[in-house]
């Protein structure tokens, strides 16, 4: 799954209020504040900067506040890629409908469910939340179709899975290196579940091309 950049971007609130997020991260014991002290959204910048610095279940308390007390999509679709990356796909789903619902017009969201619910082998779901995604955001097609393709593989349906990543290839800008070093590396493996490790061999190679420190 391509990574996808963070819910919340700490530039948008007052130098003074971040530093003191900044402070308020680093200290060993800190009171808990009472709820109305922290907006939403500086709850969300908090999480992002225990999230960054690997404090994951500060982060996870934090953004677990800020979905309770602002209602908000963007905190549980964090909440779901944390439970995503650990591997806990059901707390990742239920984490991701939440969002969903909240917001049922966000692609990402309905793109990282299915991620979900493929890593589940609930590939039907999978495919139709990845279908919908790509009708809501096609200018992030290159990223759906990269899931959508992996769902295919799953599916076994190869043919399919390989057109559809081959298409995604094409529509993944230059400039979005990560995606194509996914891509190619997911159409690598493709090619050798097909027996055909010439082309596997020349997707490892692309990928390499793009050059080290990309994963």
């Amino acid at each position: 799954m391509m990574r996808l950049k963070g819910v919340a971007d700490i530039r948008q609130f007052p130098l003074l209020a971040l530093a003191l997020l900044l402070a308020l991260s680093s200290c060993a014991h800190v009171r808990s504040e009472p709820a109305e002290v922290m907006s939403a959204g500086e709850r969300l910048s908090l999480a992002a900067i225990y999230e960054s610095q690997g404090k994951t279940e500060l982060a996870l308390r934090e953004y677990g506040k800020a979905a309770r007390q602002g209602n908000s999509a963007r905190a549980w679709f964090a909440i779901g890629n944390i439970h995503l990356r650990a591997d806990r796909f059901e707390e990742a789903e239920a984490s991701y409908r939440s969002a969903v619902r909240i917001n049922p017009t966000n692609g990402s969201y309905h793109n990282n469910l299915g991620w979900a619910y493929m890593q589940q082998g609930k590939l039907d779901r999978a495919e139709k939340s990845v279908r919908e995604a790509l009708r809501l955001d096609p200018d992030r097609g290159f990223a759906y179709l990269d899931t959508l393709g992996a769902i295919q593989i799953r599916q076994g349906e190869l043919d399919k899975a390989e057109a559809t990543l081959t298409e995604a290839v094409r529509l993944a800008p230059a400039a979005e290196r990560e995606g194509r070093v996914e891509i190619y590396s997911r159409l690598a493996g493709l090619y050798r579940l097909k027996g055909d490790i010439d082309r596997a061999v020349r997707m490892e190679e692309r990928a390499r091309a793009l050059g080290p420190g990309v994963r």
